[in-house]
């Protein structure tokens, strides 16, 4: 499929080398083949369901749910402006975080984007995260419907 049948790549990024190899490789596609960069950050939501279980009182919950808020704000923060420093100014650059699972979260965002392609890297901050439960990269390729590149 050629590069021109998209029209953006998505490059989701947690701040770790691998993600931003990944994003110096979407940068020379980008360049090549005049496509849009979206840069993705997904903060993986730590669930206050067992705050529920545990009956934790609603201000607690709240209060959890506060800092996980500003601990995703803090994060993009950092991630974001290291990322745009590696982007030439002439390649449109959009800027999205969201909350959830890593995975389902990218894949979802590929899917409202028809004409996008995913370039990620091959390993995150979560390495022992993926010993255990398979990385995200790995799950991203095997149910997108997209192409995948991983950048090694």
């Amino acid at each position: 499929m050629p590069l021109k049948s998209f029209d953006t790549i998505i490059v989701p990024l947690d701040g770790s080398e691998g993600g931003y190899r990944a994003l110096r490789h979407a940068v020379e596609l980008a360049q090549a083949a005049d496509l849009k960069l979206h840069l993705l950050h997904v903060f993986p939501v730590g669930s206050t369901e067992l705050m529920d279980l545990l009956h934790y009182p609603e201000i607690a919950k709240a209060k959890a749910e506060g800092e996980l808020r500003r601990a995703r704000e803090d994060e993009a923060v950092k991630i974001f402006p290291s990322a745009r420093e590696m982007v030439p100014p002439e390649v449109t650059v959009e800027e999205v975080t969201l909350s959830g699972d890593v995975d389902v979260e990218i894949l979802n965002y590929a899917q409202s984007h028809p004409e996008a392609m995913i370039v990620m890297g091959t390993k995150g901050h979560s390495q022992v995260t993926d010993v255990l439960l398979g990385s995200v990269a790995n799950k991203v390729v095997h149910r997108a419907r997209c192409p995948v590149t991983v950048v090694h």
